[in-house]
Formats: structure tokens, C-alpha cells, sequence
């Protein structure tokens, strides 16, 4: 207390006692417990009176027979099974009974239908809590029931008694929901797509897209789970396949962030979201996806990229049932080469080439000849020629006195004897040779043959050829 009033000296205040009870932080002696623990009380006579009154005992055909003598309508039925049927007793709670007049009868005071018990209204709620004690279903408590008693309304109770269960109803399934209401068919392939992720296959996360018309499947491995690695996974898509007009989608953060939304936006892309917590709703992609990872499980003596590979191969050149057709098919108009139609006798592995058309100038037309000489590489041309003038052959020299207005510059070819040889028998059956002197490849030059004219020399020394 010292110690507090040194510090509180500046103050001006008053002691006042508060019980430990009202404290809230009650001191250390307050709070050690009680050296003695009391006993729990014995149970009184009352109570164990009170256990015996409320034991429920089985119910006895004496007590039937009991209840039966004192309700007025089964009194009535009782009687009527004894002593027989009157007509004129056709109320409406006597008409069940009346339909089965010849099938009731009585044993120790207790009607029968058959081998089973009628039991009187008194007694219903009891017999119907023995029904139900194991918790049965509607089904199941009825063919209990069934196989002891009746009475008119049985079934209707049996019914009520089980949805009006605590228990029952806690457990009770979700009630059948109503078909998802079917989208519409696109009109072309790769207008509607449907994309979800699945994983993990070998700890690896894919990104499933759907065709809603071809069925044509893409899964493509993410590294990483975020709307970056989906905006550039479908970038790649798109360059391969064309943009779609709506992408159809949960409501995952990928899918709903910023990011991703923009990024449509600025394709023209529809982006169509379904319900949340409710999967059908996207339930072409979710088939899709059940489908891939039961073919990979399949697969998987395959490392990962093979089994990918396998099931797109696969699901690519299948057919399908709603469409009829492969999904190559749909999306590409021709199917896919398969190891199948190898088998087939008239599959040719060799394709037929193109020939490139050959090249025809009309006269008169305006032609550029590539120059080599140097720049511009391509010079007009100012003359043309119907044929080659002459060549001259002089020991192993062969030379042109033909000048080209592009190729101004003169040049010499040497000629091995060989050579020599197959220039005179071509020459003698050389009627007429066009300008591009292409003849000129058969003797083994390497060189451009526009390129070959000759320095002008004296004629006297060489031997003509026309």
C-alpha cells in the first residue's frame, strides 16, 4: 500500500473494500480451490419411480384385443366379422373393412386380415415408433409393417411418421434436381468453348478447353495456376485455332480477376460465368474432365507427356455419338491420319507433288533480268532476242558474241575434251536456242548460263558454229 501511495500522491483519492466475488481479476487465494470435493447426490426414490412409470413395455395381443373391445368402429367390424355382414352398414370409415369382409376374421379378441394384426387407433403411434426405432426408411418400414399389421391409412402414416423424423430428415439426401437447362448448339465450330482446370497428375495442374460443337479437347500443362499462366496458355490456343466468341467458365479467381476480364475485353470475347456451387451448370467441360483424368489413370505406366499425347491422339480420331463424327472432323472438315489407316490396301504413304507451272512471257511484255554485277539487282529489259546468234569454239574456249543489255561484260568458259565432244553433237542437232542459254547446264557448268558472253576477237581465228 506504500508503494501505491507514493505514486498516487499527486492524486486525491479514497480506499473502498470490494469483495473478491465482484472482482475480475480475483486475488491468488480467491482462486485455489475447495480442499474438499462434495459427492454427487444419491438418487432419490422418485427418480427411480419415476424411471419405472415411463418404461415402455412391448405391446401384448391382450392389449389389442383390449383396444380393439373399446373403439367404436373396430367394435362395430368385430362384430360384424361374428355374427355377419349387414347391408346397410356402408359408412365411409366401414368401406375398407366391407372390401375385405371375407378375408377378416377374429382370434382371441383381436381381428385379423389374414395373418395380420388390425391395430386400433389408440395404439398406432406406439406401433408405428416400434417401426421406426432402427431409423428405416419409407420402403423398408412399410414392408415391415406390412408383414404384421394394418389398418386403412398405414402406408400415408408410415410416410408421415418418417419426413416428420429429426433424425431421418438430418440425413435425408438432396432431393433429385430438376435437368440443367441445355445450352444452344453453336452454329460453327469454335464459337463456344468451355474451360476448367483439373489436377494433380504427378503433382502437375492442366487447363482443359472444350469445343461445345466438336468436342474438340485441348490440355494444356500450367506451371503455375494463375490468371497470367491461363491468359498465355489461351494465347496459344487462339493463335493455333482462332478467337471464339464466348468462353464459358466457373467462378474460379482465375478466371474472375481483372487481369483475365480485360484481356477478353480486348478480343471481343463473350465471358460467361456459370452459378456458383453448382458444377453441372458447366457440365460439358466437367465430363470432359472426368474423361481425361480416367484415360491418363489408364495410361499410366506412360510418363505424363506420352499419356497426354496418347489421349489427345485418341480423342481426336474417335467419334462421337451426338455428332457422329470425329472432332477433326467437325472442327477441320478431314480426319485424322491414324495407324489404322495403314491397314487399308489403297493408303499411299507417298503424296502426289505440285508441279509449279513453267514460266511463258507473251511478246511485248515487260521483263526485269536479275544483275549480278551489282546494284540494282534487277535491270529492265531493253531488247529481245528470237534465238542465239552464234558460238564460237576455240580449243577449249568457249565464247558468245552475243550481247545482253543487262550483262555488258564479256566472259570465257574453259571446255575439258569431254565436254567438247558433247558441245559438237549438240550443236549438230541444235536447231534454234533461246536466249537464256540453258543447254549450257548439260555440259556440267556450275555457272549461270545468262551469264556467258564472249569478248569480241578477231574472226579469222576461231571456226563458227551457227
Amino acid at each position: 500500500m506504500s508503494r501505491w501511495s507514493e505514486f498516487l500522491s499527486p492524486y486525491a483519492y479514497r480506499l473502498q473494500y470490494q469483495p473478491g466475488k465482484h472482482m475480475g481479476h480475483a486475488d491468488a487465494l480467491n482462486r485455489c480451490p475447495l480442499p474438499l470435493m462434495l459427492s454427487a447426490p444419491a438418487p432419490s426414490v422418485a427418480s427411480g419411480v419415476f424411471l419405472i412409470d415411463n418404461l415402455e413395455l412391448p405391446l401384448s395381443a391382450s392389449d389389442i384385443a383390449t383396444s380393439t373391445a373399446s373403439d367404436p368402429l373396430l367394435s362395430h367390424v368385430l362384430d360384424a366379422v361374428c355374427r355377419g355382414w349387414m347391408v346397410d352398414s356402408r359408412s365411409p370409415e366401414f368401406l375398407p373393412f366391407l372390401r375385405r369382409c371375407t378375408e377378416l376374421s377374429v382370434l382371441q379378441g383381436c381381428l385379423l386380415w389374414g395373418s395380420r394384426v388390425v391395430v386400433p387407433p389408440t395404439l398406432r403411434q406406439l406401433v408405428l415408433r416400434r417401426l421406426h426405432e432402427d431409423h428405416l426408411g419409407i420402403v423398408r418400414m412399410k414392408a415391415l409393417g406390412r408383414g404384421y399389421v394394418w389398418w386403412p391409412s398405414m402406408d400415408a402414416d408410415i410416410a408421415g411418421w418418417v419426413q416428420r423424423c429429426p433424425p431421418c430428415q438430418a440425413v435425408w439426401p438432396a432431393p433429385p434436381s430438376s435437368p440443367p437447362r441445355e445450352r444452344e448448339t453453336p452454329s460453327s465450330p469454335w464459337s463456344r468453348l468451355h474451360a476448367d482446370f483439373f489436377s494433380p497428375i504427378d503433382g502437375r495442374s492442366f487447363l482443359l478447353v472444350v469445343d461445345a460443337l466438336s468436342k474438340w479437347v485441348e490440355v494444356i500443362h500450367l506451371r503455375s495456376v494463375t490468371s497470367a499462366a491461363t491468359i498465355h496458355a489461351l494465347e496459344c490456343l487462339f493463335s493455333t485455332h482462332s478467337l471464339p466468341d464466348t468462353l464459358v467458365t466457373d467462378n474460379g479467381p482465375q478466371f474472375t480477376s481483372v487481369e483475365f476480364r480485360l484481356y477478353l475485353a480486348s478480343l471481343g470475347i463473350r465471358h460467361a460465368l456459370v452459378a456458383p456451387y453448382h458444377p453441372t451448370s458447366n457440365g460439358m467441360v466437367e465430363r470432359a474432365v472426368r474423361s481425361a483424368k480416367e484415360s491418363l489413370a489408364r495410361l499410366s505406366p506412360l510418363p505424363w507427356p506420352a499419356r497426354l499425347c496418347t489421349y489427345l491422339r485418341a480423342q481426336h480420331s474417335t467419334p462421337y455419338a451426338t455428332t457422329g463424327k470425329t472432332p477433326a472432323e467437325v472442327l477441320m472438315g478431314r480426319r485424322l491420319r491414324t495407324t489404322l489407316d495403314r491397314l487399308h490396301p489403297h493408303f499411299s504413304p507417298l503424296s502426289t507433288s505440285l508441279e509449279s507451272a513453267p514460266r511463258a512471257f507473251r511478246v511485248g511484255e515487260e521483263v526485269y533480268a536479275q544483275n549480278y554485277s551489282g546494284e540494282p539487282k534487277s535491270l529492265e529489259g531493253l531488247q529481245a532476242f528470237s534465238s542465239l546468234e552464234e558460238l564460237i569454239l576455240d580449243n577449249n574456249l568457249l565464247q558468245s558474241d552475243l550481247h545482253l543489255p543487262s550483262l555488258p561484260h564479256l566472259h570465257t568458259l574453259m571446255l575439258n575434251k569431254n565436254q567438247i565432244t558433247e558441245l559438237e553433237g549438240l550443236l549438230d542437232h541444235l536447231a534454234e536456242v533461246a536466249p537464256s542459254l540453258e543447254f549450257l547446264s548439260l555440259l556440267g557448268n556450275s555457272a549461270c548460263p545468262n551469264e556467258l558472253v564472249c569478248k569480241d576477237k578477231d574472226e579469222g581465228d576461231y571456226q563458227r558454229y551457227r
